[in-house]
């Protein structure tokens, strides 16, 4: 029953390691470790070594020192040692590690308990060198030790932030994340509203799944905004003026302003007219970022990859046995769109998770 809360707790401790801001996985790690080496668990943060005499079989060696290109001669060694401490030779020729710990079984069980009928602890013996020194542990059980080692299970991934967020006025769905997992070419038209006098293009690389490139174009007044990766360029009567993402930046025009805060957050707006908001985004599924605002004041003639949210959306009931699917038909065509978390970019770094209706295009 001592190994049994020994071991439970060991995992409990390793799983809350995984969540843990660095202050307390120290202390966690150090809690893990003293267990793993007093009740001899090899655990991520430990490992064994085992050394056989020459002639029998190596199957079952985890770790085996050697000295000269041979295995040393004598009793079986295993031992129990703290990741990363460093190698040194012992008496007799049998290698130790600093900070060795021999493994305390008994055949008796730990003490004040006696062990279960059903259950067998292994049995260990001291084995001596030609001094007469302590010269490790000779198991006759590798097996059942060997069979507790088991590594602990990888991280969850990260939660990614959508391609697109797009808010849907009207709908009963507020918003749609949306993914893109195939395009006919690399240039796309986003958005396109001709009464608005207004175009947003792109340049999307499907190996690196982000836009190399952004652009907003305005009629009136004469604007193009590029946007990459690196920096801003604004083009006004083919004068360019480049800025730095995140640098503060605030330009009033015959009907649009400018702005750009210390977040990176650049948005382009006029009183009649969508809110159009570009992002540099550093967090998980980093790249560019396409922000919409006051979207009830796209016309009835929006059009684009994006445009068409914006027409006619109708969806179809919850999934009969998911639901967490549903469909959704604009323009005659037919979307699955399906309840996940994603990430919010649309609040800045670190973003928060949100749970949407996610489809892909």
């Amino acid at each position: 029953m001592e190994r049994l809360w020994a071991y439970l707790t060991i995992h409990q401790l390793l799983e809350r390691m995984v969540s843990a801001s660095e202050a307390d996985k120290q202390a966690l790690e150090t809690q893990a470790l003293g267990l793993s080496l007093n009740y001899s668990f090899v655990t991520p943060l430990t490992s064994m070594v085992v050394t056989k005499p020459e002639g029998q079989e190596q199957s079952q060696v985890a770790e085996k020192p050697v000295e000269n290109g041979k295995v040393p001669s004598g009793h079986d060694v295993f031992r129990h040692r703290a990741k990363g401490h460093p190698l040194t030779q012992g008496a007799a020729g049998f290698a130790s590690y600093a900070g060795v710990h021999d493994m305390p079984f008994r055949k008796s069980g730990p003490p004040g308990l006696s062990a279960p009928s059903h259950y067998r602890y292994p049995s260990y013996i001291l084995g001596l060198d030609r001094h007469g020194l302590p010269g490790g542990i000779v198991g006759d059980h590798l097996d059942e030790t060997m069979e507790e080692t088991s590594p602990t299970a990888p991280p969850p991934a990260p939660i990614q932030a959508p391609t697109f967020i797009l808010p849907l006025p009207g709908q009963s769905m507020d918003q749609l994340c949306v993914d893109i997992k195939s395009t006919p070419g690399p240039l796309l038209l986003l958005l396109s509203d001709p009464d608005q006098g207004l175009e947003v293009t792109g340049e999307y690389k499907m190996e690196k799944a982000q836009f190399s490139w952004i652009e907003v174009t305005f009629k009136n007044p004469q604007l193009q905004v590029h946007v990459s990766p690196e920096h801003v360029v604004v083009t006004r009567e083919r004068r360019s003026s480049q800025y730095k993402w995140k640098e503060t930046l605030f330009v009033v025009l015959p009907g649009l302003k400018m702005t750009m805060d210390k977040a990176g957050l650049l948005l382009l707006s006029s009183p009649d007219r969508v809110t159009i908001g570009l992002l540099s985004w550093d967090g998980p599924g980093q790249g560019l970022r396409l922000l919409l605002r006051d979207t009830d004041r796209f016309s009835s003639h929006v059009g684009g990859l994006l445009g068409r949210f914006y027409q006619g959306v109708a969806w179809g009931p919850p999934d009969a046995t998911d639901d967490s699917k549903r469909t959704l038909w604009t323009r005659g065509f037919e979307f699955n769109a399906t309840r996940k978390l994603k990430l919010d970019y649309q609040v800045g770094i670190p973003g928060t998770e949100i749970s949407c209706w996610s489809m892909e295009l």
